[in-house]
């Protein structure tokens, strides 16, 4: 099983997508709420916005929980192939 520590963390398209519908949102409803005068529709805008941004700011937190992982992970199966090597050397023949 080979692998790397760069590996994306999974939802990674989904993550983007929501966040890139989000931004969307707030763009479109602040267009939206500026040309018809509606303040509650740049409010959401706002809101759309902040969520977006605390979105992305919840995926760095995460790709750096899962670098972290990913590092433990090949450090242990390092060390588990360490260990069947010297078994291996231990067998009597």
């Amino acid at each position: 099983m080979a692998g790397s520590a760069r590996t994306r963390p999974p939802f990674f398209r989904l993550t983007v997508g929501a966040g890139a519908v989000l931004v969307a949102d707030a763009i479109f409803l602040g267009v939206l709420g500026t040309r018809t005068g509606r303040p509650s529709l740049i409010w959401i805008a706002a809101l759309s916005l902040a969520g977006a941004g605390l979105l992305f700011w919840l995926w760095r937190l995460h790709r750096r929980r899962w670098a972290t992982l990913s590092e433990a992970r090949l450090a242990v199966q390092d060390e588990v192939r360490a260990l069947a090597e010297l078994v291996k050397r231990q067998e009597p023949s």
